[in-house]
């Protein structure tokens, strides 16, 4: 398509395509889960790419598509006009905000995004999304570099100190833990809207982070 038409496009597919193209991606990456993001209208979800199956390195980026099902069977398309050929999977590709603002509306693309290494914040704490929509299931996660054995306390507080939520307390050895905050309280109700802390100390640390709760 581009060699005969002069455009730029950038798009693969995961099968064979011979009426138009001679060569395709015949061996794509593993598809990814994928979970019911909780939203009223139901049309988002979220999508997870473990690194055990991917091997993801900084500076690598990851193309995809999406193919159309229903029912769990595949909606498939007469893509060439042809009832001798069979019928392709119907993939969904993107329609670029800039391109279509420019008048560009013959360009599609591929989805991607860009991986780059994660940068580690002062004492031991670092922040990974620390803006979150709750009503979209989304979640902050805290990134603690336990440096010695003791007692360790995390907890999601309000801008005048109440606790909202307690992560963790109790002994930790050494070594890296995760914790993550859903944007809920103790009683597993969403907050408001707003700034709120995150408050972290023992094993020799006493840190407090930013997180952001949108609507």
């Amino acid at each position: 398509l581009n060699k005969l038409s002069g455009a730029d496009w950038r798009v693969w597919l995961p099968f064979p395509l011979d009426s138009v193209a001679s060569s395709y991606n015949s061996s794509p990456l593993p598809s990814p889960s994928c979970t019911a993001a909780g939203d009223s209208a139901g049309l988002l979800w979220n999508f997870v790419f473990p690194d055990s199956d991917y091997s993801f390195s900084s500076g690598d980026v990851c193309q995809f598509v999406f193919k159309i099902q229903k029912g769990g069977s595949d909606v498939t398309i007469d893509h060439d006009g042809d009832p001798t050929t069979d019928e392709i999977p119907l993939c969904a590709l993107w329609m670029p905000e800039d391109r279509i603002s420019a008048g560009e509306f013959t360009f599609l693309d591929l989805w991607s995004f860009s991986l780059k290494d994660i940068k580690k914040q002062r004492g031991g704490v670092t922040i990974l999304n620390n803006a979150i929509n709750a009503s979209n299931g989304e979640n902050t996660v805290i990134e603690v570099d336990v440096p010695e054995e003791g007692n360790l306390n995390v907890y999601v507080l309000t801008l005048d100190g109440n606790v909202v939520r307690r992560l963790s307390k109790g002994r930790a050895q050494p070594g890296t833990r995760f914790f993550q905050w859903d944007g809920k309280n103790s009683s597993g109700k969403e907050v408001a809207r707003g700034m709120y802390f995150v408050r972290v100390t023992g094993c020799g640390i006493d840190e407090t982070r930013k997180v952001l709760v949108v609507k």
